[in-house]
């Protein structure tokens, strides 16, 4: 509802809209009205009635009042917007009104009119109008404007979500009109603010990869390199933010900056430079994590910045004070190392340039109490993943003692996600005997059972990853000796695969988890373990459960564990005793082991090792029929191999068949 247009009479202004009668329609009280004003409130209450006064209520049905419709179009009216001095015809009025460079809502002649350089932004929130300032020529021939139209558009972009989606909803748009301006304000003096609203609008990744279409890298690279040249700490912190938003999770980004001329080495430069790594921490940690975002995704980077110089700087980096008590900057230096080690090549020059040493300091911080997170493990797995000269530096390092220390942190175990990674780092670093001897050394059994038995592995998301990494730790024999027998892990272990429903029900993950328990069960001491805590239990428990048994990969993997406990001679008869031997004899009669020499392999050696122990014959005896059938059956597949038919004729003689 506007004001009233000056200069008329009060009489042909409709009391609902207070404009210029339309279409008037008038009552016996001589009031008048809009007919569209009269049918809208008409629709708003469908009580009301036709025979009713708006304006005072009186009864009397509503005519259209044709005289007043002629007279009113025979006059002349001023603009009812303050400022404005336009007078036409009432015909003219609505298209005035939608030109009217008085009306805060009409760009952008409203811009030229206004005496308050700031209520600009105090009636233009909408994302759209502020997006058609940015192509206003006026606006961005006016440093003060285009100053304040940028902060304007970088604060509410920030910190709000809303915000950022609402200028994604038009992404292309924004990234097109934001990629001009700032093109042809080249020759203005850089701001802060130039290189806030393209990391501010680039939280999001639609506008991200719009802005990446628009040709916002050659425009950033110069910005950038202005801005290299002005050396502004405040300039630099919001280039780097720039640079870490417009890279992040952005392999196309990443790409397009890494190739741009003279990023990588400024950036190199920038991390030796130690007026910033030791007297501008928020500076620093900026561009911590513009490097980390800018090798994340995009492999080919991590050489390229390796060759710009950059290994030396950030070694020498690691090592600062700085890092002993900055969660965040921890976070980002140790992200940028692991991303750099996944390369190779660059891992060794990590490793030349003494990266080891230089995070024994660190990373002893790090066990000392401090919450860690995956990124410290991760980085330590690529450096010493196929990198013997890596893994003999982090052992004369004595970073071993530190690792194991840092393992046993209640924040690490408590922490799935950090325990995988932990837990990849040892696969790494174990592939040689020297880094599992120094690890055992340093009392990796009784941490690792402790992560065991009180992270929530099975539960997690990572859960497969996580199992898959334990069973190749459990495939070195020291490992297995040390941690199910010296540590006392077994119970952990059952609990762990057996006890965890998610475990055995998620396809994915129960043949990690089982290759564990396979894995682990491979020596006599072990089987004794074991079955001192309710292997035999846990067994017919997996035999009984269709989920894994219905899959030919989990079955095979269960019955090499039924085989390797019942090699045990100790735990023959106790497992006879449990209960299993039925349930095997059922399973080596079924179609999926009987067709399938693999697991009649298994099957066949488990019941050949209860068949040893005299006190399981009565009770297979008991089973002659079934026993004798699925022999046959597995004799009678085309594939059976000759080993296994020979152990066919040791079962039947040892039970009497």
């Amino acid at each position: 509802m506007g004001e009233p247009p000056r200069g008329i009479d009060p009489k042909v202004i409709c009391p609902i809209c207070k404009k210029v009668l339309k279409s008037p329609v008038s009552f016996p009280c001589k009031h008048l009205c809009c007919r569209d004003c009269m049918e809208d409130r008409i629709r708003e209450n469908p009580s009301s009635s036709r025979e009713c006064c708006l304006a005072c209520g009186q009864a009397g049905p509503a005519t259209p009042a044709n005289e007043v419709s002629e007279l009113i179009a025979h006059m002349s009216i001023h603009c009812s917007t303050p400022g404005c001095e336009w007078i036409g015809p009432v015909s003219e009025v609505d298209h005035h009104e939608q030109t009217c460079a008085h009306r805060a809502n009409n760009f952008p002649a409203y811009l030229t009119h206004l005496g308050e350089i700031d209520t600009i932004f105090d009636v233009a929130k909408d994302p759209a109008f502020l997006v058609r300032l940015m192509t206003h020529q006026p606006v961005i021939a006016s440093p003060v404007l285009s100053t304040l139209l940028l902060k304007t558009v970088a604060d509410q972009c920030a910190h709000s979500a809303p915000n950022q989606a609402a200028f994604a909803k038009m992404a292309e748009a924004t990234a097109t009109a934001l990629v001009g301006m700032l093109t042809q304000l080249g020759h203005v003096p850089l701001l802060p603010d130039h290189f806030r609203v393209l990391s501010a609008l680039s939280l999001h990744p639609d506008i991200r990869a719009a802005l990446c279409r628009a040709g916002v890298v050659p425009l950033y690279t110069r910005m950038y390199a202005r801005a290299t040249e002005d050396g502004a700490p405040a300039l630099m912190q919001a280039a780097w933010m720039g640079l870490t938003n417009l890279a992040a999770l952005s392999p196309e980004n990443q790409k397009a900056l890494g190739q741009a001329a003279g990023v990588a080495a400024s950036l190199a430069r920038a991390l030796g430079d130690q007026a910033i790594t030791t007297g501008q921490p928020k500076a620093f940690e900026q561009l911590l994590w513009a490097l980390a975002n800018l090798t994340a995704e995009y492999p080919p980077n991590r050489a390229s910045f390796a060759s710009a110089g950059l290994a030396e700087p950030l070694v020498r980096a690691l090592g600062l004070p700085a890092l002993r008590g900055s969660a965040p900057l921890d976070q980002h230096a140790y992200r940028l190392l692991g991303n750099l080690a996944e390369d190779a090549a660059v891992r060794e020059q990590l490793g030349r340039a003494h990266v080891m040493d230089a995070l024994k300091e660190p990373v002893r911080a790090v066990a000392c109490g401090r919450k860690v997170g995956p990124a410290l493990f991760r980085a330590l797995g690529h450096l010493v993943a196929k990198s013997p000269a890596n893994q003999r530096a982090f052992l004369e390092a004595g970073l071993a003692p530190v690792y194991v220390g840092l393992l046993a942190d209640p924040a690490v175990v408590g922490a799935p996600a950090t325990v995988l990674q932990a837990l990849k780092w040892l696969v790494l670093l174990s592939e040689q005997a020297p880094g599992r001897a120094a690890l055992l050394e340093a009392g990796l059994a009784p941490a690792l059972a402790q992560v065991l038995g009180g992270c929530p592995l099975g539960t997690a998301s990572t859960a497969g990853e996580s199992f898959w990494a334990l069973a190749n730790l459990l495939f070195h024999p020291e490992y297995r000796a040390a941690l199910v027998v010296g540590a006392g892990a077994a119970p952990a272990l059952l609990r762990l695969v057996v006890d965890t429903p998610p475990v055995l029900a998620n396809p994915k993950v129960a043949p990690h988890a089982l290759r564990v328990l396979v894995n682990a069960t491979n020596d006599g001491p072990n089987q004794e373990a074991f079955g001192r805590c309710g292997a035999g239990a846990a067994l017919a428990r997996l035999l009984q459960n269709p989920a894994v048994m219905g899959q030919a990969g989990s079955a095979e993997l269960v019955l090499g564990l039924t085989a390797n406990l019942t090699e045990s001679a100790p735990l023959q008869e106790a497992l006879g005793q449990s209960g299993l031997i039925p349930l095997l004899v059922g399973w080596l009669g079924h179609p999926l082991v009987a067709g399938s020499p693999d697991l009649a392999e298994q099957a066949t050696l488990a019941l050949e090792h209860l068949a040893l122990c005299p006190a399981n014959i009565p009770r297979l005896e008991t089973h002659r029929g079934a026993v004798a059938g699925a022999l046959a059956a597995i004799e009678r597949n085309p594939r059976c191999p000759a080993g296994m038919k020979r152990r066919l004729v040791a079962i039947r003689r040892l039970v009497g068949l």
